[in-house]
C-alpha cells in the first residue's frame, strides 16, 4: 500500500507508525450561554483562556529552535487575535455558548485564510490549533499533542500544528507524513529546520494503522506501508551516508568548485548566533518583525539598534541582508498594522505601512544604520511589498538619507515581477536623497 505526496525534506526512513490522537470534540452546535451567566463575564473568561494559550505558546517558543521559535511566536499572537476575539464576543453577546462561539469564530477566520490561497491558506491549520487549545483551556483538559512512545516512530497526521512540530523530539520522531498541508506549511518549514524526513499532502495515509511498518522517502514524496527489500536497502544506504557526512566547514561549493554561499534566515540574535556557530557565511534574510512581535508600541530607535546590533555582531565582515518590517497577515504588529485590514496578504503590509504610519520606516532605517556603524557586518537592506519603480526609488532614497549604502527590494508583488528591470534599476543606482 503506497501513497504519493510532496517531499519537503529528504531522507529515507523505515519505522512503525504512530498517528496523532483524535482532535478535541467539537462543542454542540446548539450550545447556548448558560442561564445566569453574564455575557461580559463569559467574554472575560474567554479572553483569559486565550491569554493563557498565548503565554503557553510563548513559553514553548522560548525552548524551540530557530524557525520553530519564529513560527510559535507568530502562532501565539493568533490566540490574542482581535478579529477572533471580537467575533466570538459578538456570538456570546447574542446568546451562544462560549466554547461554541470561539469554535465558530475561529472557523470563520480560518475560512478567510483559505480563501486567500497560497501561504495564507496554510495558516488555517494554525488558527484551528489555537481554537482547540483555547477550548481545551476552558474545559480544563490537556490540549492535543504528540503521542508519547518509548520507541522511535514515524508520526502521521492530517496536518500538524506549529506548537506540536516545533518541539518534536527528533530522537523519537524519525519522520513526518501528513495527508494535508503543503510545501510552505509550518510542518514543512519546521521539518526542514529539524532535519526530519517529511512528506506532506499524501492523501489517504490515514488508512495506515498504528504499529504498521512504513517506509518514508522525504525527497521522492513516497509513503509505503510494509516496505520490501529495495526500500530497506535504500534506508540503510541513507543512514550510512548520513552517519559519514563530514561536518560543514563553512564553504559551500558545487562539485566543480563553483562557490555557493550558505546564508541563513534569522529572526533575532539567538538565531544568528546559532547560524554562525554552524558555519553560515552570512544572513540572506533577517526578518526584523520577529524581534518585536510581542510589542504593543513601536520600539525606540535605540531599542531597535540594540536588537539589530546583536545580529550583525554574529557575522563580522560578512553580508547580512535586513528586511524592513514585514508586518501584516500572520505577523501583525499592533503598533503598525490594522487588524481590520480586508486583504491582509496583499493589502497594507510591509513597505505599504509607511503610507498609514509615517516615520516608522525612517526610524527603522536610522536604527539599522546606527547598528551597522557599530559593527563590522556588511549590511544590506531590502523592503518587502514594493510594487512600482517609484516605490523602489523612494525606498532607495530613504536608505541613502540614513547612510545605508546597499538598498534592495523583494520582488513578490506581480507588478514588480512584470516590471522588474526598471524596479531593479532604482536600487542598483540609488539617488542621494529621498524622493517626495
Amino acid at each position: 500500500m503506497g501513497f504519493q505526496g510532496v517531499g519537503v525534506n529528504p531522507g529515507r526512513v523505515i519505522a512503525t507508525v504512530r498517528h496523532m490522537p483524535e482532535p478535541l470534540t467539537e462543542p454542540a452546535a446548539g450550545e447556548v450561554l448558560a442561564a445566569g451567566i453574564d455575557p461580559e463575564e463569559a467574554i472575560a473568561g474567554l479572553k483569559s483562556a486565550a491569554l493563557a494559550v498565548h503565554d503557553e505558546l510563548k513559553d514553548r517558543a522560548s525552548r524551540a529552535r530557530e524557525d520553530g521559535k519564529a513560527v510559535l511566536e507568530a502562532t501565539a499572537l493568533m490566540a490574542k487575535d482581535t478579529m477572533l476575539l471580537k467575533a466570538a464576543g459578538k456570538l456570546i453577546t447574542a446568546g451562544m455558548g462560549v466554547e461554541r462561539a470561539v469554535w465558530e469564530a475561529a472557523e470563520g477566520v480560518a475560512a478567510q485564510f483559505k480563501a486567500l490561497g497560497g501561504y495564507m491558506a496554510e495558516r488555517a491549520t494554525d488558527m484551528l490549533d489555537v481554537r482547540a487549545r483555547i477550548v481545551a483551556q476552558m474545559r480544563g483538559v490537556p490540549a492535543p499533542g504528540i503521542p508519547s512512545s518509548d520507541t522511535p516512530f514515524i508520526l502521521m497526521a492530517e496536518d500538524l500544528a506549529p506548537a506540536d512540530t516545533a518541539t518534536l523530539d527528533t530522537n523519537v520522531v524519525l519522520a513526518l507524513a501528513t495527508s494535508g498541508g503543503g510545501p510552505q506549511s509550518h510542518t514543512a518549514i519546521i521539518a526542514r529546520s529539524l532535519g526530519l524526513p517529511a512528506v506532506v499532502a499524501a492523501a489517504g495515509i490515514e488508512a495506515i494503522a498504528d504499529g504498521v511498518e512504513v517506509y518514508v522517502d522525504g525527497a521522492a514524496g513516497v509513503v509505503l506501508a510494509e516496505p520490501g527489500d529495495a526500500e530497506r536497502e535504500a534506508a540503510a544506504k541513507w543512514a550510512a551516508g548520513a552517519a559519514t557526512l563530514a561536518s560543514f566547514n563553512g564553504s559551500g561549493t558545487t562539485a566543480d568548485g563553483h562557490q555557493v554561499p550558505l546564508l541563513a534566515n534569522v529572526g533575532g540574535a539567538k538565531d544568528a548566533e546559532a547560524a554562525a556557530a554552524r558555519g553560515a557565511q552570512g544572513v540572506g534574510l533577517f526578518r526584523t518583525e520577529f524581534c518585536f512581535l510581542d510589542r504593543d508600541t513601536e520600539p525606540t530607535v535605540a531599542e531597535q539598534a540594540e536588537a539589530y546590533r546583536a545580529v550583525f555582531a554574529a557575522f563580522p565582515g560578512k553580508k547580512v541582508v535586513v528586511r524592513t518590517l514585514d508586518a501584516g497577515a500572520d505577523k501583525p504588529l499592533p503598533f503598525l498594522t490594522d487588524s481590520t485590514e480586508p486583504n491582509p496578504a496583499l493589502g497594507v503590509r510591509g513597505y505599504r505601512t509607511a503610507w498609514t504610519n509615517p516615520g516608522v520606516l525612517e526610524r527603522q532605517l536610522s536604527a539599522i544604520a546606527l547598528a551597522a556603524v557599530e559593527t563590522e557586518a556588511e549590511v544590506w537592506v531590502m523592503a518587502p511589498m514594493i510594487a512600482t519603480r517609484s516605490e523602489a526609488a523612494h525606498f532607495a532614497g530613504l536608505c541613502a538619507a540614513a547612510g545605508l549604502k546597499v538598498p534592495g527590494v523583494m520582488v513578490e508583488v506581480p507588478s514588480a515581477a512584470l516590471t522588474a528591470g526598471s524596479v531593479v534599476q532604482e536600487v542598483e543606482s540609488p539617488p542621494s536623497a529621498p524622493m517626495t
